[in-house]
């Protein structure tokens, strides 16, 4: 039996269970492609700023080597894109320093953290959903032994609730991705924030006054 045929057995509920799929895996590879188009590994902020300039070091991961444009990537990196935000709010705008790397900071973590939380919501949910169809579907099951005066036959039995629990397996093949993608992304994200307040410190140790050449 192919995966089409348990699909439109488990009824009903398969169909939320299938957006919420299709929805993991747009976000999943949205992601992906964002942290792939912002990826660079420039070492710690004293590695990549030099005499006030971010300046692309030497030493690259493999990945930084396999994936191309490395120098619009290491531009787009979070803690770059910071400096070269804040110089340009400081030096044109008038900004305080303090503001601008706040507000830099936080319009960067925002864009790296979006969309997020909806993985934890879809693991969640789609296991729900598919224990809802799987309470469901023994519901109906139950109530034909009642409707036949408790004399199902126990295999007709044993087929009912195996098909209503399709809809729980699909809801697990749903919700784990969406738990690991999670997982992983919010760890890409946490890295990259924790070298942002590195590259923050790094700077006010300084006054801002490293920051004021970068162009």
């Amino acid at each position: 039996m192919n995966i089409i045929n348990l699909f439109h057995m488990g009824g009903p509920f398969m169909w939320p269970i299938l957006t919420l799929l299709v929805l993991t895996i747009s976000l999943a590879l949205e992601r992906l492609i964002y942290y792939a188009w912002t990826y660079s590994s420039p070492g710690e902020p004293d590695d990549f700023l030099r005499e006030g300039k971010p300046s692309q070091p030497k030493v690259r991961t493999i990945l930084d080597r396999l994936l191309p444009d490395a120098a619009g990537r290491f531009a787009r990196f979070a803690p770059v894109r910071m400096v070269t935000t804040v110089s340009a709010r400081h030096g044109n705008s008038g900004q305080s320093f303090d503001a601008a790397l706040q507000r830099a900071g936080n319009e960067i973590s925002e864009e790296m953290s979006r969309r997020l939380s909806l993985f934890p919501l879809v693991s969640s949910v789609a296991p729900m959903i598919g224990l809802l169809g799987t309470v469901a579907g023994m519901m109906e099951s139950f109530q034909a032994i009642a409707a036949s005066g408790g004399q199902a036959n126990m295999g007709e039995l044993a087929d009912g609730i195996w098909v209503a629990m399709t809809t729980t397996a699909f809801g697990l093949m749903t919700g784990i991705p969406a738990y690991l993608f999670h997982g992983l992304f919010l760890s890409v994200v946490n890295r990259r924030l924790s070298l942002m307040n590195r590259t923050a410190h790094y700077l006010e140790e300084r006054g801002g006054h490293s920051i004021q050449e970068v162009a």
